[in-house]
């Protein structure tokens, strides 16, 4: 794995899950042409050819892995989903076990609510919301779409809970 995305991962695992769907959609974007990804981004990072060499092997795998799972359209890769379901777990764990982050859940909890609505049964699973909508807030500034000041702050307070998870994420080594 890139040091970047594996330094990601051992330090912020939310950073390191929107990461990962960011380059996901990226090698969308250039329809899993590697000599595009070569043209267009690797070939622009200010880094040693060693470091380019890295990165291009990283890609090369990101887009094998993703033609095997047959997520060249849309999903996430298995490896990353199952990471979520890690997450996931920490929530219910620190639901009954962390009044700290009962009182933060119970805060997010009516965005939570009103972005499983949104998703018509797509998705069920209450951090899967969270981390879908901090990187829709992130697209939508990468892209120049306007954001609601309503969603900015249903995103701030994904973004809050998803720090607290990634911190004891992190605390916990899972």
């Amino acid at each position: 794995m890139e040091n970047f995305a594996k330094q990601r991962r051992e330090n912020n695992i939310s950073e390191y899950i929107i990461f990962q769907y960011q380059m996901e959609d990226l090698v969308r974007a250039y329809q899993f042409d590697m000599a595009e990804i070569e043209e267009y981004v690797v070939k622009h990072f200010p880094i040693s050819e060693e470091e380019k060499e890295e990165k291009r092997t990283y890609f090369r795998q990101l887009i094998a892995e993703m033609k095997a799972e047959g997520v060249e359209q849309e999903g996430h890769l298995k490896a990353n989903q199952e990471i979520v379901d890690k997450v996931l777990e920490l929530h219910f764990k620190l639901l009954t076990e962390d009044k700290e982050y009962q009182q933060l859940f119970n805060a997010v909890r009516p965005s939570i609510q009103l972005y499983l609505q949104k998703a018509e049964g797509k998705v069920t699973n209450p951090i899967q919301v969270c981390i879908n909508g901090v990187y829709g807030y992130l697209l939508c500034k990468m892209t120049g779409k306007p954001v609601a000041e309503e969603d900015k702050k249903h995103v701030e307070a994904f973004g809050d809970l998803l720090a607290y998870l990634s911190y004891n994420f992190k605390a916990l080594k899972l």
